[in-house]
């Protein structure tokens, strides 16, 4: 009977896989010494696998073909060269016993074979073993080393390109196309638009993502909104020492527009959260959650001094460093000057009425929201909870369909499934999730539109009727009905005595006018025009204002 030589394949890349420079060597090679040698062949293929860090859980065909040894199945075995079956020294040992124990003869391109339960020829193989492991650490490490004098000298080796960008000779050049839509997509957040208003709006202008799919994804805007590429640099880590490397680009958006992003996103994060920063003097209710450092984009805390009878506001940013000095999360911040708490609780909460008081805009929306029937409004209760048991439906369906998922993984492991009819039903079922994970995202959008619009009216509800109580607020109450119209209040020190503060209205009452459509006839009703969303007060706290403009 003419024995077989079982012929093992391996390349650890996928680019070698696809191109055949590795595999088809591989195979031919072992097919000429079964000719040499009088034997039948048979053809394991593994693929592109990496060896030097696993332990067998990704190499199937390994397995098998381990498991076809102790089962006396197979006695001889070619490999290309031995670091094909591993690199990893622990699991290159447990090979090499089950190949000693089973008396298989192992076979390697440079014509030599090796019989392990020979002392000679196990001794000959270990040694040549150790030889082949420090020659492939030795190359790992001169491919790393040469990776990072790249690196140095400027050339992009991350992968994939970056949206904004091409990669022209390994370097990251910036495409025209793309450019304006990433200084869009920061301009667009820095005017209070959501990750989901600028996903549609580049999902309607035909935006590509670099894939050159249709339609991103919030997670990748955030993304897009983070990356300092877009500022000129970048840093890539060696994963052997940790080293960082600080790496140049070409910039695509002004320092102070991704500074503006940065502040906004922290904002935005910050009233999302729901939480307030910690403080352990809070002893009344005041409006510092409506302050935020101008200087480093810090929120405002306070303190109260009991013994002394005072309280100041001070921006949190001095506490931060004390604990994190040195840290990359470290702000050099120069608004050092405190603000008593009193005189500008006072100060917030004149100005804001001042302004109400005098828009035109804001008279307007509380009358007609008072007056207005809110039957339009008074199921949106049960639609919320409707929507929220169909989120509850789909989540459901998407948990069944990660369990089919496994299942068809497992089937495909065990080989009822071969790779094409794998491939179609994996495209099936992510065809479905996406359908049900968009479904889910509309419904959730709803929901925070219907909540937002019932704030809203049961804020109005709240202090509609009121408005001409606003003096006889208590602060708690002064604090709630800030928070319906106000956005944030950005703080400056302009000198040892004076401040200023820059009011960010969520509606544009500042300096509207009402203009009548016919001045002699006012039956033909009036339009509210101009106005904007901020106001500037410069002045020393706790004093009559010196200066006081919309911005």
């Amino acid at each position: 009977m003419t024995e077989t030589l079982h012929i093992y394949t391996r390349v650890s890349s996928r680019s070698q896989e696809e191109e055949g420079t590795g595999l088809d060597e591989q195979r031919e090679s072992g097919i000429q010494r079964s000719k040499e040698l009088g034997f039948n062949f048979e053809v394991h293929n593994e693929g592109s696998q990496s060896s030097f860090n696993d332990d067998l859980t990704n190499r199937e065909v390994l397995i098998a073909l381990l498991d076809q040894i102790q089962e006396g199945k197979i006695k001889h075995l070619y490999v290309y060269h031995t670091d094909r079956l591993s690199r990893n020294e622990n699991t290159f040992s447990n090979i090499r016993y089950i190949l000693k124990k089973n008396d298989v003869r192992l076979y390697v391109s440079n014509g030599n074979d090796y019989k392990l339960n020979s002392s000679l020829d196990n001794l000959t193989f270990g040694i040549l073993s150790e030889f082949n492991r420090f020659e492939n650490e030795l190359r790992t490490e001169r491919l790393r080393l040469g990776k990072i004098r790249r690196i140095r000298e400027g050339f992009y080796l991350n992968g994939s390109r970056v949206f904004g960008y091409q990669i022209v000779n390994k370097k990251l050049v910036a495409d025209k196309h793309e450019k304006k839509w990433v200084k869009k997509i920061f301009e667009m957040y820095r005017d209070g638009s959501s990750t989901k208003a600028i996903q549609q709006h580049l999902l309607i202008n035909g935006v590509q993502t670099v894939r050159r799919k249709s339609g991103f994804s919030l997670g990748s805007i955030e993304q897009i909104l983070r990356n300092t590429h877009y500022v000129g640099y970048f840093y890539w880590e060696d994963k052997k020492t940790g080293e960082k490397i600080r790496c140049t680009c070409e910039s695509l958006i002004s320092n102070k527009l991704f500074e503006d992003v940065r502040k906004v996103r922290e904002t935005r994060s910050y009233k999302n959260s729901g939480k307030r920063a910690a403080d352990s003097n809070l002893t009344h209710i005041t409006l510092k959650d409506f302050l935020v450092c101008g200087c480093c984009g810090s929120r405002y805390r306070q303190r109260v001094y009991k013994k002394q009878y005072r309280s100041n506001y001070y921006c949190s940013s001095t506490e931060n460093n004390y604990r994190e000095e040195g840290t990359e999360r470290f702000k050099n911040c120069s608004n050092r000057r405190y603000m008593k708490i009193e005189e500008t609780d006072n100060l917030i909460w004149e100005t804001v009425t001042s302004v109400l008081k005098d828009s035109h805009r804001f008279k307007e929306t509380i009358r007609t929201k008072v007056l207005k029937d809110n039957s339009t409004f008074e199921n949106s209760s049960d639609l919320i909870e409707k929507n929220k048991k169909k989120i509850r439906s789909i989540d459901r369906e998407l948990k069944q369909i990660s369990d089919n998922i496994v299942e068809v993984e497992t089937n495909r492991v065990v080989g009822k499934l071969n790779e094409d009819q794998y491939a179609q039903i994996l495209e099936n079922i992510d065809s479905i999730r996406r359908n049900l994970e968009s479904q889910k995202e509309i419904l959730t959008s709803e929901n925070r539109g219907l909540s937002s619009e019932r704030n809203w009216v049961d804020w109005v509800k709240k202090f509609g009727e009121r408005i001409d109580q606003l003096s006889s607020f208590s602060t708690e109450e002064k604090r709630d009905f800030l928070e319906g119209v106000l956005d944030s209040i950005t703080v400056d020190s302009i000198d040892a005595q004076t401040h200023e503060l820059i009011f960010k209205f969520k509606v544009r009452y500042v300096g509207d006018e009402l203009v009548w459509n016919d001045a002699q006839k006012k039956s033909e009703g009036y339009k509210i025009v101009g106005g904007t969303d901020t106001l500037k007060i410069t002045g020393e706290l706790g004093t009559d204002l010196s200066k006081k403009s919309a911005a």
